[in-house]
């Protein structure tokens, strides 16, 4: 026979269990009335702009209620006004007691810049695979080529041509193939076979090395050492402050929209080359040529041209690079679209 026990369960009297309530109750109304007291009302409300974000805007974006304290903002809501704007993916607040509030928002890093010559349009593109928006082609530098005005109007973005290009979601031309010309006189990285499996980027796109297809006209440098920059150029100049890499040879309906994820296979691609690169060969790319996914190429800023293909082994190919550029002189020509069977081209 199975036995059970029981054990009693004392009871709360009454007046214990009423007085528990009453407790609780009274720290829900203390509570209460701390996180919504006036002591906390911030009489100081700091709102920072950002890069790309100006301060101005970024006051227009928020509304603060009545009733607001450092213990009950609402900081969901600040974000999702402030993330109305494209550049900017979210925000941090900070409280200073006991009537100081600091609002900032961090802005989505950008990972590329794409130049669509054919309409001379600049896109700066998040490192999220976000079209964030049109960048301003109006580029003031100093001397030193870092850029002093953007021409960025007070809404932080730049205005549109009067008559942007059609977009309907097509980004491959599909009509340069890497491997249709013979490159006839290049060396093998590894099997003395000729680099006719790859033709030069360079001979099937004009702009190659960044000097054509402008898209405008770059002045003098004036008295004070500052330069205006336009199309190509001014791109080139933007990319470099922003850490960025430059696509060009994008084709002209790609479908760019503000806070759009990018869909285009061969811009999906070169975003995986600028985050597979390391940051130092980052910084001697000038620029990334998209006319396809094969015949994919990079412009280093020392003027050798690199045939990269699609987006594999990527960590592989810039040890080649690097490892052939500091072997060999006079390089000008680099083709590791199969980096275990490199080629390439020296100058005589």
């Amino acid at each position: 026979a199975v036995s059970s026990i029981h054990i009693p369960v004392p009871k709360i009297p009454a007046k214990v269990l009423a007085a528990a309530v009453s407790c609780v109750v009274v720290v829900g109304i203390v509570a209460a009335v701390v996180v919504n007291s006036a002591l906390f009302t911030p009489s100081t409300i700091i709102i920072n702009g950002s890069e790309h974000v100006p301060q101005a805007t970024v006051e227009q974006l928020i509304d603060i209620p009545a009733g607001t304290t450092l213990l009950n903002v609402n900081e969901d809501a600040i974000a999702a006004s402030l993330t109305s704007n494209p550049w900017i993916a979210g925000v941090t607040v900070e409280r200073s007691f006991p009537d100081t509030l600091t609002i900032t928002p961090k802005e989505r890093e950008v990972a590329a810049i794409a130049y669509i010559g054919a309409s001379d349009i600049a896109w700066a593109i998040g490192s999220d695979n976000t079209w964030i928006s049109p960048m301003s082609l109006a580029v003031t530098v100093d001397a030193s080529g870092a850029v002093v005005s953007d021409g960025t109007s007070a809404a932080g973005s730049a205005t549109l041509p009067e008559d942007p290009v059609a977009t309907d979601g097509a980004t491959d031309t599909g009509d340069t193939d890497a491997g249709d010309a013979d490159s006839g006189d290049a060396t093998s990285g590894t099997d003395g076979s000729a680099a006719g499996d790859g033709a030069q980027a360079g001979d099937a796109n004009a702009q190659a090395d960044g000097s054509a297809a402008t898209g405008g006209d770059t002045t003098e440098p004036a008295a004070d050492g500052t330069q205006q920059l336009s199309g190509l150029d001014a791109a080139l100049a933007l990319a470099r402050r922003d850490g960025a890499v430059l696509f060009i040879d994008v084709a002209a309906d790609v479908d760019a929209a503000s806070g759009r994820e990018v869909t285009s296979d061969v811009i999906l691609a070169g975003l995986e080359y600028a985050r597979g690169f390391s940051p130092s060969f980052i910084e001697q790319i000038k620029d990334i040529s998209l006319s396809s996914l094969e015949a994919i190429s990079a412009n280093l800023t020392s003027g050798v041209e690199v045939l990269l293909g699609e987006p594999e082994d990527i960590s592989l190919k810039e040890t080649v690079i690097t490892r052939l550029l500091g072997q060999e002189q006079g390089v000008t020509y680099i083709n590791v679209r199969t980096p275990d069977n490199y080629t390439f081209r020296s100058a005589e």
